[in-house]
């Protein structure tokens, strides 16, 4: 009869006696370093969730967090709210080639739709979609289907929206414009020094939500909106250039250098502390 014994260097001796206790003292040995070893590794882990704790509680009482792109989270304080542009240096998720991309197909598909409608811009975001699915071969694509929701970008996934990031990939990220926000025509001549704004999407800009340990919160934005111009640019627009215009339909977001402005737009700032006043 032979002796097995993985933990000890004795696996193979015969049955005698002395043989015997030999391995069962090197059992012992070897069980009790089991033992130190496995108490090290639960010490260990019990440190590593103490550690999560801690970061967890840190975060919650307004600790400042480092930021990616530079600078930290500022401490909230009781009630105080935190400036809009504490969150500057912060990059949003995602890649913004993705959406670039989208809204130069955008451009092309309404060129497509003033080709078949004599130069006539759409008559409302509606009309440019039954046309588009409706005569898909017109616009190059496949099928209908392949039509419906040509502009969708996979960093939807970021998107503050909830409704965007559970039906991202048949969600428009794109606002788009059918005239100006004054209710003149694209057709007309914009006014000097500006340029008509045809869609924007505020997928890589973030509201930035924090809350005091009180449960005061605050709202430290970053990121920015990415803006399609009607003569087929695009620009990334940072969240602190935006303003807001009184509109029929409430307020609307308006960009440096927008045509068809009316009034005078209120700053991010100002709507920001109308919102939030101090406390």
């Amino acid at each position: 009869m032979v002796v097995e014994n993985d933990s000890c260097p004795h696996a193979g001796l015969p049955t005698d006696s002395d043989s015997v206790a030999h391995v069962a003292e090197c059992e012992v040995k070897t069980m009790k370093w089991k033992y130190v070893i496995g108490t090290l590794a639960l010490v260990t882990l019990v440190i590593l969730i103490v550690i999560q704790i801690t970061r967890n509680a840190s975060s919650v009482n307004g600790t400042p967090e480092s930021v990616s792109g530079g600078g930290e989270v500022p401490r909230i304080v009781g009630t105080t709210f935190i400036p809009w542009y504490s969150n500057a240096g912060k990059i949003p998720k995602g890649d913004p080639m993705t959406l670039i991309g989208a809204a130069h197909r955008l451009h092309i598909d309404v060129a497509t739709y003033r080709s078949l409608h004599g130069g006539a811009f759409p008559k409302s975001v509606t009309d440019f979609e039954f046309d588009r699915t409706g005569h898909y071969w017109e616009y190059g694509y496949e099928t209908g289907a392949a039509a419906a929701n040509p502009y969708v970008s996979p960093d939807y996934r970021y998107s503050d929206d909830a409704e965007m990031r559970q039906y991202g990939d048949h969600y428009n990220p794109f606002v788009m414009a059918v005239n100006r926000l004054d209710g003149s025509s694209f057709s007309s001549p914009a006014a000097p020094g500006t340029k008509d704004m045809l869609a924007y999407s505020s997928l890589y800009f973030h509201v930035g939500m924090v809350k005091s340990a009180n449960g005061s919160a605050a709202s430290i934005p970053y990121g920015f909106y990415l803006v399609l111009w009607l003569d087929g640019s695009v620009t990334q627009i940072p969240y602190s250039k935006i303003s807001f215009a009184r509109t029929g339909h409430g307020l609307q977001v308006v960009f440096p250098g927008q045509a068809g402005v009316a009034g005078s737009p209120i700053t991010i700032d100002q709507f920001y502390k109308s919102t939030n006043p101090p406390r």
